[in-house]
C-alpha cells in the first residue's frame, strides 16, 4: 500500500494514516520499540475497523473536523514531533536524571515525615489552629467579606473579640480558596480536612523554594541539600506538620520566596524589564505575608538593610531603586488596607525607614548619574537633610511610633522579664545552644563552617546570606520559637558546607589530578575509595539528625495526648484523649450559652471543639481579663465567686496530669494546672479588681523550701494573709488548688459554689459546675458597745434576709475575737424566728473585743454570710476592800479574827494576810478564796510585841486592783 502525504481521497482514513506512519517509520533509527508498539496496536485496530465497515464520506463540518485531524497527523508531521520528543530524552543526562531522582527523593521524604502524625489520629494540633480554621471555616461559609465585619461572640465573653481588627486573614483565606477550588473539582473535602492537610503542602513548597533560593545563591548542589536539611529540620518539621494549621505554614514559604524574587530582580543578569516583574512578584508576596504573619516586618526589615549594605559598599546598581520601589511600593500600598495593620503600621519606625533607604538610593542614583562632586554633595545634603529632619520631626510629633510591646521584646530579650504573661509561654523564652542543637543537630555545625565559604567569596548573594543567618542567629537565641526563622538560613549554609567539603571528593573519584604539576615533580592521585569513603562520612554524620528529627516527627499532635509529652505505645492510643472526651461532652452536654471558665491555654479547644463561649484564649488580646482569671483561681472561693458571676461563669474546667503510685502516693507530671498556677500567681500579683481588693504574692525562699503567701488588702488594711504553696504545691485554700484536689480525690470537703459534673476517663480533665446562691445579708448589732463587768450585759441582735426576704428557723453563729481578728470564739449559736431576728444576751469578760455573726448558708440555695466585725470594750469591775479586826490589842495565845469584805458580793480573786514585825520581813499568816465578797481569818499571835498587819486581794482580769490595807495590833 503507498503513502501519499496529504492525500483528501475518501479512502485514506485517519488510521490509513497512522499505518503509513507506522510502515515509515518502521526504518527509523530513532523510533525506539514502545513507539513502534504503541503505532502497531493503532494500525490493527484501524485495519480491523477500515475492513469491518468504509467510512464514510465526511462534509461539511465533519469535512473540516476530518481536514484538521489529517493535517495535525500526518506522518511526517507526527513522525518527526516522536523523534523530537525521544531525542530530547536521549540527551538527557546521568546526572541531570540523578539530579531529579535526588530531589523527587527530598520531597517525598519531606511529604512523608509531616505525615507520620498521621498515626495518631487526622487532627489539628496545638492551640492557634484551631482559631485559624474557624477564620477558614468562616470565610468558607460567609464569604470573604463577610469576614471584615466578624465580631466573634464566642471568644472573650462578654465582650467577645472583633476578629479582623486582632488577626491576619492571609492563611485563613487560602485555606478557604483551596477548599473551594477542591469542592468545584468534584472532590467531597471538609474544610477542617483541607485545614490539616494544608501544612503539609506549605511544608513541601516551602523545601521547594529553598532549593530555588540555594541553586540562585550557590549552585543546584547547595539547592539540593538545602532543601535536604530543611526537610529534615525540626523546627521547621514541627511547624508544618500535619495538622499544624498556623501562620508559619505560610510564613516561611513566603519569606524564603520573597528573598528568591528580590535576589532574583537585583541580579545584574536581569533586564529592566525583568527586574519590575520581580519586583512586583516580591512586592505581592510581602504584600501576602503582611496579611499573614505579624513576622512579616523580620524579612521587611532584613531586605532595607541589605540593600542599605550594598549602597555603603559601594555596589549599587540601578535595578536596586527599581526592585525596592516595586517590592515597598506595592506593600505599602496594600498592607494598611488590613483593618489589623491600618494607618499605624505606616506610623511605624520600621515603615518609615523604607522612605529613608529609598531616599538612599536615590542619592546613589544620581551619584551614579552626576559626575560633578559639587552636584553630588548639593544632592546628598538636601535629600539627606529632608529625610532627616522630616524623620525628627515625625518622632517628637509623635507620628512615628516604635514596635509594640511584643516585638521590642523579641529585639531585646529582657523587657520579657516583666511581662510575666509573655514569659509564661514556653516557647518565648530565650533559646540555648541546647535548643540549637536540639532542633538542628549536626546542621548548626555545618552551618557555622558555612558563614567561613560564604564570607571568603563575598559576593552580592553572600553578604545577604550572611545576614540572614546573622540576624536569624540572633533572633532565635531571643526567642525559642524563631529558630523556623533560622531554619532556611542554616539549610542554605550547612548545604554550602556540605558542597565545599564534598568537592575534593569528587576530584578524587574522578581521578582528577588534586596538586598543580607546576608545583608537584609528580601526578598526585588517590584511590577512587578514598573519595567514596569521605562521602560517605559526609553522608552519615547527618543520619544521626535525621534519625531523631523522625522520632520527633512521629510524635502525636498535642490534642491527641491532651498536651502531655509523651508518644503512647500500641494499642494506648485511646488512653490519652481526655481533652477530646471533655470537649466532645461539652459541645453535647452543655448548653448552647454556656460559659466555661479555664486557663487561657486552652480557650480555642473549648470555642472551636466544645462550641462553648470562653473567656479567654491563646490570642491573649486582653491581658487584663487574663489577669482577672488569674486572680479568680488563686483566690479562695468565697472571695472568687464575685469574679465568676461577674463573667456569667457556668462552668469550669482545669487540666493536670497524674496518677497514682504503687505506694499510693499521688503524682503530678507537671503539664496542668498543678504547675501552671505558679504563673497564674505571678500574672495577678498586684492587680486589683473594682471593689479595691488587692492581690499580693510574696515568694520566701530557703534551702529547704520555697513558700509562697497570698495577701489580700483592702482600702491599705490587710484582710488575710496565708500561705498558698510550698513544695507539696498548691494549697486547697485556693479555688486551683480545692478543685486540683477534689478532682484527684485528695478532698471530700463538699463545695458550696462548685460541683463535679464530668471526669474524663483518667481524671486529666474536670469540669465543674458553678453555682450562685441567692445573696443573703445578715444584720448583726451590739448595744451597748461599752460596758463595765458584771454591770450589764450585751444584746448581740440583728437579722438575716435574702433579697429582703426573712430567713426563719436558721442557726446563726455569735464570735468573738480578742486578737484583733486572728482568732475567732464562739459565744453562742441561736435561731432566728419567723420574722428573720435573732437575740442573744451576752455577758463578756473585761477587755477589748471583735464580735461578728456569721451564718455558712444552704448548700447552692443560699450565700453564707458574715457580719462586719464590731468592736466591743467592756472596763474591769472596781470594788472596794475593807477589813474589819475583832480587836486592836490582845493578849499572848488570844485569838484575833479579821473579816476582809469586799465592796461586791462577789466570789473572784484571793485575799492574802501577811505579818511583820519589822514592817520590814513580811510572813504568809494565811490565805484563802473569796465567798461572796467576804474572807475570814482567825490569828493567834504567840508573842507579845507590835505586829504589822497587810492584807491583799488578787482578783482575776475582769476586776482593777485594790489597795492594800494595813493596821497595827499590839499584843502584850
Amino acid at each position: 500500500m503507498a503513502c501519499r502525504v496529504g492525500s483528501t481521497s475518501q479512502r485514506e482514513s485517519f488510521f490509513e494514516a497512522i499505518f503509513c506512519i507506522y510502515r515509515h517509520g518502521q526504518h527509523a533509527r530513532r523510533l525506539d520499540f514502545g513507539c513502534a508498539l504503541f503505532i502497531r496496536i493503532l494500525v490493527k485496530h484501524g485495519r480491523d475497523s477500515i475492513e469491518a465497515q468504509p467510512m464514510p464520506a465526511i462534509s461539511g463540518v465533519g469535512g473540516k473536523i476530518r481536514d484538521f485531524v489529517s493535517d495535525r497527523f500526518r506522518r511526517e508531521v507526527f513522525s518527526s514531533r516522536i523523534r523530537a520528543a525521544i531525542g530530547r530524552v536521549s540527551e538527557v543526562s546521568k546526572a541531570q536524571v540523578a539530579l531529579s531522582a535526588a530531589f523527587l527523593s527530598i520531597i517525598c521524604v519531606a511529604t512523608l515525615l509531616r505525615m507520620l502524625p498521621l498515626r495518631w489520629g487526622f487532627f489539628l494540633s496545638e492551640f492557634d489552629p484551631f482559631f485559624q480554621y474557624r477564620i477558614a471555616d468562616f470565610v468558607a461559609k460567609n464569604g470573604y467579606a463577610a469576614w471584615f465585619t466578624w465580631h466573634d461572640n464566642m471568644s472573650w465573653y462578654p465582650y467577645g473579640r472583633d476578629v479582623y481588627m486582632s488577626a491576619f486573614p492571609a492563611l485563613g483565606f487560602t485555606a478557604a480558596a483551596l477548599f473551594s477550588f477542591l469542592r468545584v473539582m468534584g472532590l467531597d473535602v471538609t474544610v477542617m480536612q483541607v485545614c490539616i492537610v494544608f501544612p503539609v503542602i506549605m511544608g513541601v513548597l516551602t523545601v521547594v523554594m529553598v532549593y530555588l533560593l540555594g541553586k540562585d545563591l550557590w549552585s543546584r548542589s547547595v539547592g539540593l541539600f538545602a532543601a535536604l536539611f530543611l526537610a529534615i529540620n525540626g523546627s521547621h518539621l514541627s511547624r508544618t506538620s500535619l495538622g499544624f494549621f498556623d501562620d508559619e505554614t505560610i510564613g516561611i514559604f513566603s519569606m524564603v520566596l520573597i528573598f528568591l524574587l528580590y535576589l532574583r530582580a537585583i541580579s545584574p543578569q536581569r533586564t529592566m524589564k525583568s527586574t519590575l516583574a520581580y519586583g512586583i512578584m516580591s512586592g505581592l508576596v510581602l504584600t501576602y505575608l503582611s496579611w499573614g504573619w505579624g513576622a512579616f516586618r523580620y524579612p521587611m526589615v532584613l531586605l532595607y538593610l541589605f540593600t542599605t549594605l550594598m549602597v555603603l559598599i559601594r555596589r549599587y546598581d540601578t535595578r536596586m531603586l527599581v526592585a525596592f520601589a516595586a517590592v515597598y511600593g506595592i506593600q505599602l500600598a496594600a498592607a494598611p488596607q488590613l483593618p489589623y495593620l491600618g494607618i499605624p503600621f505606616l506610623k511605624e519606625w520600621t515603615t518609615l525607614a523604607v522612605f529613608g533607604v529609598l531616599g538612599l538610593l536615590v542619592l546613589a542614583e544620581i551619584a551614579k548619574r552626576v559626575s560633578a562632586t559639587r552636584m553630588r554633595l548639593l544632592a546628598f545634603v538636601s535629600i539627606g537633610g529632608m529625610i532627616a529632619v522630616a524623620f525628627l520631626v515625625l518622632w517628637y510629633q509623635g507620628v512615628a511610633t516604635p514596635l509594640v510591646a511584643k516585638f521590642i521584646a523579641v529585639i531585646d530579650p529582657t523587657r520579657r522579664l516583666n511581662m510575666p504573661l509573655v514569659e509564661s509561654v514556653a516557647e518565648h523564652r530565650p533559646a540555648t545552644w541546647a535548643t540549637f542543637f536540639y532542633e538542628s543537630g549536626v546542621l548548626l555545625f555545618l552551618g557555622i563552617f558555612g558563614f567561613a565559604f560564604v564570607a571568603q567569596r563575598a559576593r552580592n548573594s553572600d553578604i545577604f546570606l550572611l545576614l540572614f543567618g546573622l540576624s536569624a542567629v540572633y533572633f532565635a537565641g531571643s526567642l525559642v520559637r524563631l529558630t523556623l526563622v533560622l531554619a532556611p538560613a542554616l539549610a542554605i549554609l550547612g548545604g554550602v558546607t556540605m558542597v565545599e567539603l564534598c568537592k575534593p571528593s569528587v576530584d578524587i573519584l574522578r581521578e582528577a589530578v588534586i596538586f598543580p604539576r607546576r608545583k608537584m615533580r609528580f601526578t598526585a592521585r588517590v584511590s577512587r575509595e578514598f573519595g567514596v569513603a569521605i562521602l560517605l562520612v559526609l553522608i552519615l554524620i547527618i543520619i544521626p539528625t535525621f534519625a531523631r528529627t523522625t522520632q520527633e516527627a512521629y510524635s502525636p499532635v498535642t490534642i491527641a495526648t491532651s498536651s502531655f509529652p509523651a508518644s503512647p505505645k500500641e494499642g494506648e492510643e485511646q488512653n490519652y484523649q481526655d481533652w477530646l472526651e471533655t470537649l466532645s461532652w461539652m459541645k453535647e452536654n452543655l448548653p448552647r450559652d454556656a460559659v466555661v471558665f479555664s486557663w487561657w491555654d486552652y480557650g480555642y479547644w473549648i470555642t472551636t471543639l466544645g462550641e462553648k463561649r470562653s473567656l479567654a484564649d491563646n490570642g491573649t488580646i486582653n491581658s487584663t481579663q487574663i489577669a482577672m482569671i488569674a486572680r479568680a483561681f488563686i483566690l479562695n472561693e468565697t472571695m472568687s465567686i464575685p469574679v465568676l458571676k461577674r463573667y456569667d461563669v457556668s462552668h469550669i474546667a482545669i487540666f493536670s496530669a497524674w496518677e497514682i503510685t504503687k505506694e499510693q502516693q499521688i503524682q503530678f507530671y507537671g503539664v496542668g494546672e498543678d504547675s501552671k498556677w505558679y504563673w497564674m500567681a505571678k500574672i495577678c500579683n498586684g492587680t486589683t479588681d473594682r471593689s479595691g481588693l488587692k492581690i499580693v504574692i510574696t515568694e520566701n525562699r530557703t534551702e529547704s523550701d520555697t513558700t509562697y503567701y497570698r495577701k489580700t488588702i483592702q482600702d491599705g488594711k490587710v484582710l488575710s494573709s496565708e500561705q498558698i504553696a510550698d513544695k507539696q504545691g498548691i494549697k486547697p485554700n485556693t479555688v486551683i488548688g480545692q478543685l486540683l484536689m477534689k478532682t484527684v480525690g485528695a478532698s471530700d470537703t463538699e463545695s458550696e459554689y462548685f460541683s463535679s459534673v464530668f471526669n474524663s476517663k483518667k481524671k486529666w480533665v474536670s469540669v465543674y459546675s458553678v453555682t450562685y446562691p441567692e445573696p443573703s445579708t445578715l444584720d448583726f448589732y451590739a448595744t451597748p458597745k461599752k460596758i463595765v463587768y458584771n454591770e450589764s450585759f450585751v444584746e448581740l441582735s440583728g437579722r438575716i434576709s435574702s433579697k429582703e426576704t426573712s430567713l426563719a428557723g436558721m442557726t446563726v453563729a455569735l464570735e468573738y475575737s480578742v486578737d484583733k481578728g486572728g482568732n475567732w470564739v464562739e459565744i453562742a449559736t441561736v435561731r432566728s424566728d419567723a420574722k428573720g431576728t435573732y437575740r442573744y444576751a451576752w455577758t463578756p469578760h473585761a477587755g477589748s473585743f471583735l464580735v461578728r455573726a456569721k451564718w455558712d448558708g444552704i448548700l447552692r440555695k443560699f450565700s453564707r454570710a458574715q457580719s462586719p466585725n464590731l468592736e466591743l470594750l467592756v472596763d474591769k469591775g472596781r470594788v472596794t476592800l475593807s477589813v474589819q479586826p475583832s480587836a486592836l490589842q490582845i493578849s499572848a495565845s488570844q485569838s484575833l479574827t479579821l473579816t476582809c469584805k469586799l465592796s461586791k458580793a462577789i466570789s473572784v480573786g484571793t485575799m492574802t494576810v501577811d505579818s511583820s514585825t519589822d514592817n520590814q520581813t513580811w510572813l504568809l499568816a494565811g490565805s484563802g478564796e473569796v465567798k461572796d465578797g467576804t474572807f475570814t481569818l482567825n490569828l493567834i499571835p504567840e508573842k507579845a510585841g507590835k505586829y504589822y498587819i497587810r492584807v491583799v486581794w488578787v482578783p482575776d482580769e475582769n476586776y482593777e486592783e485594790v489597795p492594800e490595807k494595813r493596821f497595827i495590833i499590839n499584843v502584850t
